[in-house]
């Protein structure tokens, strides 16, 4: 037995034929391959998760039919598992993932269908029956005839054979998230009369037919997974149900599947397929519970376990087989070693923020991670050394800009000597860390805290940053990210002690049935209405534009809206401005120049931030190489904060 605190995840598991050295998978996710052919940065990106300690690492979703067979996807190229050509590269991807130990994994998908990301109105992609696109309602899917579906198992076939000759181990189907499999599963989209629809036998044999034919290529030498959404979430009546998700998990077993790989969620509700933090802790965790209960083959559960204690207690507690880790692993690709050896503390945990990896794939970018700049370009800093000229170097601000700038300047040699004017580092961190959503937050800003212990950065609180003061530290260089504040817009009567910031609100005690008004639907104004709404609080959102939580990726913004809609008790309202305050009523106008009074017990600024730029004009006049981060591409961003950091250092 091994000593690790986290025995059930550091213990070996087994899927078909195939030993697994731990219980911890890397899930497929999609990195932005533009190409057909496969870009050999994926070497080195796959190669650090294994090496990291990852048992399982899954290759992304690959599309097993050639361009010409199949167009879709258009607008996102996806790699192409059907030409040997195209995957010459693989071979010394699942050579590297096994040289450190794991076991090489890639996931093959049979198209996008009804979900195609751009819609081609003369050549409509195909589905399980005629139905509309997502993207482009006026175009309606060609149903696939029998022998289109053949043909589809033949390019499962080919893949199949290839992947084995390429060294990968397992393989699993991709029929989840609602693309072309999964289509053929609902019951609401697949309306064939054929052998292909009706029962939900029927809807199941299209998968059961591609692992057949893959059966009769490899035998038992590869262990295939399939990855199900057992809930689609749809409140509509038009996905998925549990009910049936727990049926097509049965009929996995029965045909032969050696694991299932669960997931939820579809396009509709695409923050339980990538979950937001605004839905709980572990949340797909029930839905894996359930499977294990109705299925004697091994079970991953996937979803949001950002720290080792997470996985450990759902596996001790014998609810999966298996956790699969995505964006837990952008952010650290060591999560696994790290809690093997007891460093948990040192674990860069996500902070589900989607916006570089998710964010970035969806709108053509490479994926990276918000709070790991070096997360796919691996090859690029794998052997960036020391600097050649040490420097000291005086930072302000240790938020989190000022704090990855002094993190990677004291890796490559400098002197390091931080200027921060609270009494705590992690700037706005440990504010957002206290809403209890926000458990990757708290888990970053011990990270941060932990690497300035570590490398033992010099940090002086409570320090106002003067010019005098920088001077008496005799810098080479200066870097200046002081970051931004709330603030109270200067509107008649906000003046009053019944009007607080984000800061003020959460060292406010409220007695639970207040009227609050928040001023500014950006995210921050969101997060607090949704707070005080879970709270019990009547709470009402005035935002002047259009638009609520504009600047937030897409997916959190969905997620964070439909949990607002969920409390019953917050109003938004758009295209509103404040006029002023009285002492108890909020007057406001809209578009139309029509007045509303919102009374009050409370109200929350959350119009924007302000840049402390007052110390940078200063500096910039006094020394020769100065650095500065403060500007409006970091503000209440922490991703923008920590990519900024992290290039000023190497720029040193």
């Amino acid at each position: 037995m091994s000593r690790t605190k986290y025995p059930h995840i550091f213990r070996e598991g087994k899927i078909g034929n195939v030993t697994i050295p731990n219980r911890l998978c890397m899930s497929p996710m999609g990195v932005g391959n533009y190409s057909e052919f496969f870009e050999d940065r994926l070497i080195d990106f796959y190669g650090a998760r294994a090496r990291g300690g990852i048992g399982l690492v899954f290759f992304e979703n690959n599309y097993v039919s050639s361009i010409a067979e199949d167009p879709y996807p258009r607008f996102m190229p996806v790699p192409r598992f059907d030409d040997r050509r195209k995957i010459s590269s693989t071979y010394s991807i699942a050579k590297r993932v096994r040289n450190y130990g794991a076991v090489a994994g890639v996931q093959l998908g049979a198209g996008q269908g009804r979900f195609a990301d751009v819609v081609d109105p003369e050549h409509p992609p195909m589905g399980a029956s005629a139905y509309p696109c997502f993207k482009d309602p006026s175009v309606i899917c060609i149903p696939m005839t029998e022998e289109d579906i053949a043909k589809k198992v033949t390019a499962f076939k080919r893949a199949a054979a290839m992947a084995l000759e390429r060294g990968f181990q397992v393989l699993e189907l991709h029929a989840h998230a609602g693309y072309l499999l999964e289509q053929f599963l609902s019951k609401d989209l697949n309306k064939r009369t054929d052998k292909y629809g009706g029962s939900a036998e029927n809807r199941f044999r299209f998968a059961k037919e591609i692992l057949d034919g893959i059966r009769e290529v490899v035998g038992d030498q590869l262990a295939i997974s399939i990855r199900l959404s057992v809930d689609q979430k749809s409140e509509a009546g038009d996905g998925i149900t549990f009910e049936e998700g727990l049926e097509y998990c049965k009929l996995a077993e029965k045909a032969g599947f050696d694991v299932i790989n669960v997931d939820a969620g579809s396009h509709k509700n695409m923050d339980w397929v990538i979950p937001s933090p605004y839905i709980g802790e572990t949340p797909l965790l029930y839905i894996a519970r359930e499977v294990k209960k109705n299925v004697n083959i091994p079970v991953i559960s996937v979803g949001a376990y950002l720290m080792p204690e997470l996985a450990e207690k759902a596996l001790a507690a014998g609810d999966v087989d298996f956790i699969s880790l995505g964006r837990e692993v952008l952010a650290d690709p060591d999560w696994a070693k790290k809690a093997k050896l007891g460093r948990e503390d040192e674990i860069r945990g996500c902070i589900q923020c989607n916006e570089m990896c998710t964010g970035h794939t969806s709108t053509a970018k490479a994926a990276t991670c918000a709070l790991n700049p070096r997360c796919g370009r691996e090859f690029e800093f794998e052997h960036m050394g020391k600097a050649e000229v040490p420097k000291r170097v005086t930072i302000v601000g240790a938020g989190p800009a000022g704090l990855n700038t002094a993190i990677e300047a004291k890796k490559r040699g400098h002197t390091v000597k931080v200027l921060e004017k609270s009494g705590e580092v992690g700037g706005k961190l440990g504010l957002i860390g206290r809403e209890k959503d926000k458990a990757g937050i708290r888990n970053y800003h011990r990270y941060l805290k932990r690497m300035v212990e570590l490398q033992d950065i010099d940090v002086e609180l409570n320090c106002e940053a003067t010019v005098e003061k920088i001077k008496a530290t005799n810098p080479d260089v200066v870097v200046v990210a002081a970051g931004a504040e709330r603030f109270i817009p200067g509107i008649p009567g906000f003046d009053s002690d019944k009007v607080v910031t984000i800061e003020g609100l959460h060292d406010r005690e409220l007695k639970g049935d207040e009227t609050v008004v928040v001023l500014g639907g950006g995210v921050v104004g969101c997060e607090a209405a949704l707070i005080l709404g879970r709270a019990g609080h009547k709470v009402t959102v005035v935002e002047m534009f259009d638009t609520f939580a504009k600047d937030q990726i897409f997916i959190n913004r969905l997620s964070l809206l439909d949990q607002i809609n969920r409390t019953g008790n917050v109003t938004l309202m758009p295209n509103t401005k404040c006029k002023c305050l009285t002492d108890k009523e909020m007057i406001c106008i809209d578009a139309n120049g029509n007045e509303t009074a919102l009374p009050y017990d409370l109200v929350v600024a959350a119009a924007g931030l302000k840049p402390n730029n007052a110390i940078a004009k200063a500096v910039e006049e006094e020394f020769d190489e100065v650095y500065v981060i403060n500007d409006v591409t970091t503000q209440g961003k922490i991703g923008e904060a920590v990519h900024r950091g992290f290039y000023t250092a190497i720029r040193i």
